[in-house]
Order: C-alpha cells, then structure tokens, then sequence
C-alpha cells in the first residue's frame, strides 16, 4: 500500500546549499521473524509404505520446502511422528520407501542423492549406494534399486540408467546397464516371485513401455504393453495372491497378464470419460482399488475436479465408484493393509495421508502429527489494525486455503481449507471487515465478519458468468468494488470483462454488474487508487495476446488505453502485477522489473536496473520507493542512493508482500515457509538542492 508524499513549499534567504531532511535510522539488520504458521495438516507424500511383519506400522515420505521429513505410524495411521526428529540426513527432492517385509525396523529410502538405509525404525541412516532413483524390497533378500549414478559415465545413450540387486541389505551390490532408456518412471516385483521385476520405462522411440525381468534384472525384455505413466503413478500392481498375475491401465484400458507379464489382454474401463487414473492397486482377497481424477465442466467458463476411488470385485469387468470426494489434489500412493484388506491408506499430493476402514466406502483424513507450513501466494492487511489474511494457491507442498491472524501474524485460524486462492482485497468500514477472494477456477468467494466472536459469514458467490481472475476494494470507500477475469465464448475465444459492486438503495438488492472491456479477452489484474475511488485501472490481454492496460477517472464507466506492449515499451511485459499509488501508476515484469507512468500523462518509463533475482512480488513504501519480492529475498530501493538494497531473506523466493500493523509498522512476506515480519524501514533521506536567495519553489520529499 503506498504511503504518504508531501509537497512542501520552501522560501528560502541563502544562497544554494545542500540540507540532508533528518528522519530515524534507516532500519536494523536483518530482523526478520518467521511467524509460527499457517501450519497445515498434511503435506506432500512423495512415498507411503506399510510394514508386511507389523501391519500397523506405517513409514510415509512427506515433502517440506527445507527437506525431506519421514513419519512414522505404529497405530495404523492414527498418529505420526519423525523418529529422527527433523529432517531425514539425505538429500531433498523426490523420494521412495520400502520395508524390509521381516523386519519392520529395516527401511530403505532412496532419494536424489542416493539410498540410505536404517535399522532402527528411521532413527537413524547411512548411505548404502549412490545410485539415485526407485527402491523395491520384495523380499529380505532381494533389494533393488534403479536409477542414475552420479559419475556414470556417458555409453551409447546419453543419460544411462543402472539397475542394482542386492541380496544382504544393501551391503554389496550387483549393477547392470539397462537397456537405453530415456527415463525410468516405476519399479515393481511380487513378494512370491521376487525375481519377477517390472520397470516402468520410457524409451527413446516407442514411448512408455514395461521392461520385464526373470532373473532380479540380469537380463531384461520389452513387454512391448504401450502404457501412458504419469511421473510417481502406480499402473501396475501384482495380486498378492499370485506373484504371476498382474494388471496395469493405459487411460481407459485394463491389462490384465497371468504370466508374469509375457502376455496381456485387455478390456475398457466402465469410468467417466474425462478422468486422470494415476494409482492401481489389488488387495489380499483379489479386489481392485483405483484411484482418478475426474474432470467435469461446469460452465463455458470454469470446470472442477476431484479425486475419486473405484473399487472391482471381478477383476475389473465392472467398478463401484466411491462417493467420498478429496481436496483438489492428486493420490501419489494407494496402499491396502496386509492382514485387513478393508483398510486402505491414500497418500495424497499436498493434503497428506487418509484412511478407509471400509474399502473406500468412507474416508477419514489421518494426519494427526504431520504439519507443512503453507506456501503464501497472497498477502492483504486490514488497514490501521493487527488483521492480515494470507492465501495459499498451491506449489506442491502444502494445502491451499485462507487464513486470518489478528495479532500481525502470530497466531492463524482458518478461514477456507483446501480453496486454491489467488486473489484477495480487504477493507473495513467501523466493525466490519470485509474480504473478497478469487480462486484458481475462477470462483468469487465473500467473507464478512463482525467485531464480535463467531460473527463471520463465509460464503461462495454465484457463477457470474465469467472467470474471476482478480478483485479490489477501495481502501476510501468499501462499496467500490472491482473484479477483473473473462467470459468464454467458445473454444479459444474469450473476452474480457470486469465487475463493480452495485449498492442497492432501500429496498433493493445489491449485486454485480458484468461489462465487457472492449480491447481485451482477458483481465488479469485490477486495482483501486487508495484516495479516489473513481480512478481504477485494469491489465490483460488483447485478441492478439499483446499486453494493455486501460483507465478509468469516472468509477468504471468508461474506459481509456494506458500502455500497450510492444507500443510504449520495446517489448511485451507479461506483467506480474499493477498498482496504482498516488500519482503513478506501477506495473511489475518479470524481465525488467518496474515501468511507471503518471496518471496525467501516457509517458512509461524503467525503474532503474541493478535488481538481482527475479522479481515476484510488489508493495509501494512511497510514490519512489518500492519494495520487491524475488527469488533472491527481498528488495528495496533506496532513493537516497538510488540502487537496490537486499533487506533480507536472501537466496529465498519471496512470493507475497504486504505492509501493515496498527500504525503500518510491519512489512510482512510470504514464501514457502509460511509468513515473515520485518520492521517497516523507513523512508530514506533525501538530498534537496535549493535555490539562490528569495527564490520560492516546490520541493518533493
């Protein structure tokens, strides 16, 4: 939010001399504080393994921005905790677990940078190959592993793939080259035929394929089944009744082999349409689980989608779909308990680990002990008090969602769960606080909440026919309201429109009013002047996908061009943000980070250069004087010096920032860690040159 510009009016009696204007210390050293949330339920599960000799231990491999975390269960995912304490000692990134299945306490994690092994039940860990890729246990004696070494040396394919088999723990190994390959995408073997391996691949020229082995991966021949993986999906499971049978699916087709996988037959899927399948797996009693994304459109504007579990008891000729739906997220594992075959265990993209104690009929969410703080997208203060509200869109290791704290960001309740938020506007009129919030699909929702406890309303606004993209509330008078997104008019065609909030008077209803932005096929970003409301400013698109922006001085009724890309600057902005201050208007991209032009005039002009990282994020201290979020922390420029200045965070990626506090004292980023606060710097001094004795002139500061 941008602060205040005085003019002052200087009559001076000497001749030019220099005066520095005195202000308080510019700001401390690097005082940021990261702030105890928002803490989610769940996180990313990269792995979920149960222990085949102790059925209620559980070991899942759950993402966080800072590493790799391991939880373990000893009461069938009722409750979790890290036996190590912190973060596994291993490389980040992705990551697959497997459990000795004769003892639950021998574990392997194969991660980036290696397999690493614990016999303590992951307390602690020792690295036992540098090969980095997929781990399978089938059996104590035959531990496999596949994936890249880190010095491998280049053969005839480019990047070649290692296969490893060890049959003492991961003591010694035995390597072999697979065949060229271009990725290795699953591992699978059957606990009965643990020489029996399957290898998810995708070649050079035939795209995925199953690679099979009879001999632990000695020697290897293509199945020539042509499937479609997605990265981390499991779409070949082996009947724990027969290691020889064994099914797999490509989009809407079942393959079903029963001889190991020499030969297949197949049939289609009696599933939805439009639906994304990405987890299969068969329980003790021969019962097939299958995990889908279904995808259903709603409107030419917006669509959903859920996660859905199906359930076969005839070898996939017919499914029974659960009617138990999921946040909006993917399954990245599907385990079945040994010794309860109505127990299933879902691991889940971002929302953690869920459980069913009757074969997917119902769910119940099982992340008692597992928290990721939340990845802040959005940051929006209520002006002149302690309330900030942060938004979480998605990124992959967390859940999405709004949350409101009352004391500048120690403490955090919640407001949305499991809403990918993408835009927010705030404002207060005597006790009533209003929030407005856009999603990812294009949903308006609205939150009004009085001074008392309890006294808020949370609800979704009805389709207004267009997919909101961005909304604002005039800081001066909250009744002045603006949305920005898009109609759909057809396949690849859209236009743009905007929204303003229409009060009604006594005895009518208040509502939206859509136009369209004649120019435009979408509108991205909209803003409000924090004095006048009737000056506003919307940025999007063009039909021929070129940059504009337009302005209004007369509350939305009629619009003018600003700027047009490849017009008033050499080159498409492709704009991260623009905002209006004062007297200027700001617009945030991503190469050259700022360009301004007054609002009396069409004159764009840089932001000077010398900016490290890419910016990302905008907040206006003063008419001259931003504030920038990168991905190299945070950054300020100073005027006084005019260059850019690290404030903080650095080698972080900074993806919100908001100035507020009762007074405005506090800067607030958001990152992948959840929100931050740092003490408002203050305005640096400037240098003023004044003029010959009895000139009279006007001086900014």
């Amino acid at each position: 939010m941008p602060r205040r510009i005085c003019l002052l009016a200087v009559t001076v009696l000497v001749a030019l001399v220099t005066i520095t204007i005195p202000v308080a210390a510019l700001h401390a050293e690097d005082a940021w504080t990261r702030l105890d949330g928002p803490l989610l339920p769940g996180g990313h599960v990269y792995d979920l393994a149960v222990a085949p000799s102790h059925p209620r231990r559980l070991y899942a491999v759950v993402s966080h921005p800072q590493g790799l975390r391991l939880f373990r269960s000893d009461d069938g995912a009722a409750n979790w905790y890290m036996p190590t304490g912190t973060f596994l000692p291993v490389p980040g990134g992705m990551a697959s677990v497997a459990v000795d299945p004769s003892d639950a306490d021998r574990l392997f994690v194969a991660t980036g940078g290696g397999v690493f092994r614990s016999v303590d039940g992951g307390v602690s860990w020792e690295m036992v190959s540098s090969i980095s890729g997929y781990v399978a246990m089938p059996a104590s004696d035959h531990l496999y592993v596949v994936g890249r070494l880190p010095d491998q040396e280049e053969s005839s394919c480019q990047e070649p793939w290692t296969f490893a088999h060890s049959a003492d723990g991961g003591e010694s190994w035995v390597q072999t080259e697979l065949p060229c390959v271009r990725e290795v995408v699953s591992l699978n073997s059957p606990s009965d035929s643990p020489n029996l391996i399957l290898l998810g691949v995708e070649t050079l020229d035939r795209g995925i394929t199953l690679l099979r082995s009879t001999d632990g991966g000695q020697s290897w021949s293509d199945t020539n089944l042509r499937l479609l993986f997605r990265y981390r999906s499991r779409d070949v499971a082996f009947d724990p009744r027969d290691g020889l049978i064994v099914y797999a699916f490509n989009h809407r087709t079942l393959y079903k082999s029963s001889d190991g996988g020499q030969s297949w037959q197949s049939w289609t899927f009696t599933v939805p349409l439009d639906a994304d399948f990405t987890q299969l797996t068969v329980d003790p009693e021969g019962q097939l689980y299958l995990a889908a994304k279904e995808v259903t459109v709603t409107s030419p504007s917006s669509y959903t989608s859920m996660l859905r579990i199906y359930r076969s008891e005839d070898g996939g000729l017919s499914w029974w779909r659960s009617q138990q739906t999921f946040p909006e997220t993917w399954a990245t594992d599907l385990v079945v308990a040994p010794d309860q075959p109505e127990r299933l265990y879902l691991g889940l993209s971002e929302a953690g680990i869920w459980r069913s104690d009757n074969r997917v009929g119902l769910w119940q969410e099982s992340n008692q002990g597992i928290e990721t703080p939340a990845w802040i997208s959005q940051l929006a203060a209520v002006p002149q008090s302690s309330i900030l509200y942060a938004a979480a869109r998605s990124g992959g290791f967390s859940r999405t969602g709004l949350f409101r704290s009352e004391d500048n960001g120690e403490t955090w309740t919640q407001v949305l769960l499991d809403v990918p938020v993408m835009g927010i506007a705030v404002a207060a009129q005597g006790e009533q606080e209003l929030v407005l919030a856009t999603t990812v699909q294009g949903q308006l929702y609205s939150l009004q909440r009085q001074g008392t406890p309890g006294g808020e309303q949370v609800r979704a606004i009805e389709p207004l026919n267009m997919v909101v993209r961005d909304v604002a509330i005039s800081v001066q008078d909250p009744g002045v309201r603006l949305l920005g997104g898009w109609r759909s008019l057809g396949e690849y065609q859209r236009e743009g429109q905007i929204a303003l909030w229409q009060s009604g008077g006594e005895g009518y209803g208040s509502y939206w009013r859509t136009q369209v932005l004649t120019g435009t096929r979408e509108v991205l970003f909209v803003d409000i002047h924090p004095d006048n409301p009737r000056i506003m400013v919307a940025a999007g698109l063009d039909e021929h996908d070129s940059d504009v922006i337009f302005l209004s001085t007369d509350g939305g009724q009629s619009w003018d061009e600003l700027f047009r890309g490849e017009v008033d600057i050499p080159f498409q902005c492709r704009y991260l943000d623009v905002q209006l201050s004062r007297g200027s208007v700001y617009m945030l991209c991503p190469v050259y980070p700022i360009y301004t032009t007054p609002l009396s005039e069409r004159m764009w002009s840089p932001w000077l250069a010398g900016l490290q990282g890419d910016p990302s994020a905008l907040v206006l201290l003063a008419e001259d004087s931003p504030i920038l979020g990168t991905h190299d922390g945070v950054w300020w420029w100073r005027r006084d010096q005019r260059q850019w200045e690290l404030l903080g965070l650095a080698d972080q990626w900074v993806t919100a920032l908001e100035i507020g506090g009762s007074e405005g004292e506090w800067l607030f980023a958001g990152n992948t860690l959840g929100v931050w606060r740092h003490p408002l710097p203050t305005v640096p001094p400037i240098q003023l040159y004044l003029p010959a004795v009895g000139q009279e002139t006007s001086l900014r500061h």
